[in-house]
């Protein structure tokens, strides 16, 4: 398994680009505008969408790429996610008041986007041997991780999110994941605007990470843009007994085996 870090920051500024990872260059995990980073044929080879929730930054290249390549793709773009999620896309994104309804065009023609409901901790293939399995998480919104399968490795990427248990319990139930991609988006002396916001810190983070019984590596993204010197200091100190890696965009990510 193969995955291309398009964007990993908690916000837009320079150089920064929000949530967006593709795997195996036709599946991206969550659409933010790490999405502009791809060429149009590179987009063109995209079949495959899993979104972890409906907030702008991780949806809203999504809904940019479709108009760029809409003269030229061949239908359909699928896009996965439990039903809440979609429920959001359909109402408050591709309502032909924010953005056209690509489901609905073209008018004479098979539609270039069609959505399939996901079901919470069922795994589901997508894309020859990928397989994923929804976990519902603590956000504002809805937002869930994916326990991702290919036969050979494991991983669980998710999308924002707070202090959980579901997830742990989840790894811990499967025999655990060979990589976590997890937030960590406040530093420590943010927690208490963390908490109300549905997001972690690093000490959050190490607390919650108790609570596996077994370590994976740990990949963290989206840290706010301004707060990644500090953050990446306080991980580093409170993930110590981990593997650590912190996701920078345009990393490239070569997974073989457990």
């Amino acid at each position: 398994m193969k995955v291309r870090v398009l964007g990993c920051s908690g916000g837009i500024a320079k150089d920064l680009r929000t949530t967006t990872f593709l795997v195996n260059d036709e599946i991206l995990f969550d659409a933010g505008t790490g999405v502009g980073e791809l060429s149009l044929d590179e987009m063109l080879a995209i079949k495959h969408v899993v979104i972890t929730h409906a907030h702008l930054d991780h949806v809203s290249g999504l809904a940019l790429m479709l108009a760029s390549i809409y003269d030229d793709m061949p239908p359909p773009v699928t896009i996965y996610a439990p039903p809440p999620v979609l429920m959001v896309l359909k109402i408050s994104l591709f309502n032909w008041q924010l953005w056209p309804d690509f489901s609905e065009l073209p008018y004479d023609g098979t539609p270039i986007l069609q959505f399939r409901a996901l079901d919470t901790e069922i795994s589901t293939t997508i894309a020859s041997n990928i397989s994923v399995q929804p976990v519902i998480l603590s956000h504002t919104v809805e937002s869930f991780a994916y326990i991702i399968k290919d036969g050979q490795t494991t991983l669980c990427f998710c999308g924002d999110t707070g202090p959980t248990d579901k997830l742990w319990q989840t790894l811990n139930d499967i025999g655990g994941a060979d990589h976590l991609f997890i937030e960590a988006s406040y530093p420590n002396e943010n927690q208490v605007l963390a908490m109300q916001s549905g997001h972690y810190t690093p000490a959050l983070l190490a607390t919650d990470l108790e609570k596996l019984q077994y370590k994976p590596k740990v990949h963290i993204h989206h840290i706010k843009p301004g707060c990644e010197d500090i953050v990446i200091k306080q991980c580093t100190d409170a993930l110590k007994n981990f593997d650590l890696n912190i996701l920078t965009r345009e990393q490239i990510l070569a997974f073989n085996s457990g």
